[in-house]
This record gives C-alpha cells, structure tokens and sequence, in this order.
C-alpha cells in the first residue's frame, strides 16, 4: 500500500474515532484532518525507507562533483607559477640553475712538473677564426715564460703560424719578447719572420724565405709574397731568399732588402768571396723587377749573395 492511501486511511479513521467517541467535529477539525491528508498527498517523505531519488550528503550520493578523495578526474591544466608556494605546494616554479650548470668551465689545463714549475695551458678559438693556444710557465724563483700560439689563414689565404713568448723576471717586468710568424707563402715555399726585444724594448727582425726547388735555375719572388713578409716585419726587411736543390741537397742564398724592390728597377748580384770576407758585384747577373712588383732572379751556384742597387 502506497504511503498516501495510508495517510488517508489514518485520517477517515481518525474522523470516524472521534464521531464514535461523542467529540464533536467541527469544521474547523474537519478541515484540519483534510488539509493534513492533503499535504501528505502532495509531499513525499524525507525520511522514509523509500525516499525519491534526491541530492544527499549520505555515502550513497550520485555522481556529482565533490571536494573529496573520490573527486572525478578533471584534465589536466597548465601549472602557473605562484608567487608564494608553501612548502607543500605541488606547483612547479621556475628555479635558477646551480653554480654548477651556469658557471663558464674552467678550460685552462694546470700541471706541475717534477722542479717545481707550474705550467697552466690553455687553448681557444678567436673571433677571425684562429685556434689560440696560451701556456704560461712558472718557476719556483717567480720567474714566468708565456708563449702565444695562433694558427690559421691570413688576409691572403696562406697558412700561417704566429708565436710570441715574452719572459718576465719575479718582479713581473719584461725582460724579452721573441714573435715569430711563419707563412706558407707557396706550395714549396715558407718564409719566416722573427721579431726580437730585449728588456729596453730595442727590436731585432730577421726574415727568411726558404724554397724547394728541383735545380739551380733562375726563379722568381711574387709582389705578394714580398709584401706578406712586410707586414708580418712591420717595415721593409732584409730576407734572405734560399733556393735549396731537393737532388743535391745545395743552398744558394741570397740578401734582398724589399725597400729596394721597386717596379721596373734593376738590381745586382754581389757574391761573397770567402778568402777576403767581402762581397763582390757580378755584373754578368742582373735581377730584374717587374711592373707588377715581383723580382727574377737568375740562376746562382751553390753560395751566399746580395742584391744591389749599383754595379
């Protein structure tokens, strides 16, 4: 029997009760016991074993969502950083890298040798595309030699490679530089530059062009060979040109001072004379420079000359 009918049914009862009884039913009553059955009638239950199906807090509540363990899962959302994370706070926030991931490392190699000294290397790349490498040495008297190496290909395209070592006494003043730059001029062919200083800053230059040659035939020096080793010099120099005989293993060198190479000019061969010590001018031999700068030298046997500028 449904719950309504029941409340009517207690309802005529209780009507019929008091009519049995002698009680008077007014209208009033009457109307009473109506609108009671009436609203039990319209009403359902809250707290009956078969309640409607109808929000609750109780274990059996639908699937909505709640705050609670059970919480359905929602897809995930980016993480914003907070200003203030507690120390439970599950939001990631950016961190500053360690000292140990910022830090620039330390490529200088350092080693000491069984006297004492310490030697500290250390190699780079500059910005023109050179490999640099620095050694500096420390002796136990305080004493330092640093050498400079630089190598790679100059304004002309030509290997080259440039050494300076300077040394310093304890007190760190200069006591010597020695530069020293070679350039792979041509295929058989390396002119070297030594620049030296002594303590009062007085600078020595010595340069040398060395070539392979297969005979003792006449050759040539290009313009531009001539003025790498100038620019390497830092001023006109004396080079001395060797043309070593490959077969023979023979040298003939020669003096040329480049203030002297001038186009279209004539230059003289001067041969040394052992017995005297002195040089004498072979006018049979002349070198000749050209419009475009560059000098024909001709044929020389095994020996030491000089060019000239007079007979």
């Amino acid at each position: 029997m449904k719950l309504q009918n029941v409340t009517k049914y207690v309802a005529g009862a209780l009507v019929a009760s008091l009519v049995l009884t002698g009680t008077a039913v007014t209208p009033a009553l009457a109307d009473a016991v109506a609108q009671e059955a009436t609203t039990s009638d319209d009403q359902p239950s809250t707290t009956g074993d078969n309640q409607p199906d109808q929000p609750t807090t109780g274990d059996n509540q639908p699937d909505q969502p709640t705050t609670g363990d059970n919480q359905p899962s929602q897809p995930d959302q980016p993480s914003q950083p907070s200003e203030n994370p507690g120390n439970n706070s599950s939001i990631s926030t950016p961190t500053s890298p360690s000292d140990d991931t910022t830090k620039t490392p330390d490529d200088t190699k350092t080693e000491v040798k069984e006297d004492g000294t310490k030697v500290e290397t250390k190699v780079e790349k500059t910005a023109d595309g050179f490999e640099k490498s620095t050694v500096v040495e420390t002796k136990t008297d305080g004493t330092v030699k640093e050498t400079v190496k630089t190598t790679g290909k100059n304004k002309y395209g030509k290997e080259t490679v440039s050494t300076v070592v300077t040394n310093k006494d304890a007190a760190g003043k200069v006591t010597g530089i020695t530069e020293k730059t070679v350039i792979n001029v041509t295929k058989n062919a390396t002119a070297t530059i030594t620049i030296s200083k002594n303590s009062a800053g007085k600078a020595t230059t010595k340069a040398t062009l060395v070539r392979n040659a297969n005979s003792n035939a006449k050759f040539s020096v290009s313009a531009a060979t001539l003025k790498q080793i100038k620019e390497a010099a830092g001023k006109n120099v004396v080079v001395v040109v060797t043309s070593k005989n490959v077969k023979t293993g023979k040298k003939a060198a020669i003096e040329v001072n480049t203030k002297n190479v001038v186009s279209g000019k004539k230059l003289y061969v001067s041969v040394y004379n052992k017995k005297t010590g002195k040089y004498v001018v072979d006018k049979t031999k002349v070198a000749v420079v050209n419009k475009n700068g560059t000098i024909r030298i001709p044929s020389l046997k095994t020996g030491k000359y000089k060019l000239v500028t007079k007979k």
